[in-house]
């Protein structure tokens, strides 16, 4: 069981790892897009502003993986001992 439960976490931290980047490689990519085609430049550093912390709220899934994880591996801790 305990087995049958770790690839099934596996498989649940790959697709939405999968999921989270491509979405993200979407959304800044659509900010820098924004930033080259605007004409003025106040209007380009706020969409490179913006594009920063999407890019950064991307890589902070593989910061919060280990949490998670953690997390888990907990409630299966707690549900062995009942």
């Amino acid at each position: 069981m305990i087995i049958g439960l770790w690839i099934a976490n596996v498989f649940l931290i790959v697709v939405l790892d999968r999921w989270c980047s491509e979405i993200t490689d979407t959304i800044v990519s659509g900010w820098i897009m924004l930033g080259r085609s605007a004409a003025y430049e106040e209007a380009r550093w706020v969409a490179y502003l913006f594009a920063f912390p999407n890019a950064v709220g991307g890589a902070s899934w593989l910061l919060a993986f280990p949490l998670y994880y953690r997390h888990l591996s907990e409630v299966l801790r707690e549900s062995e001992s009942e």
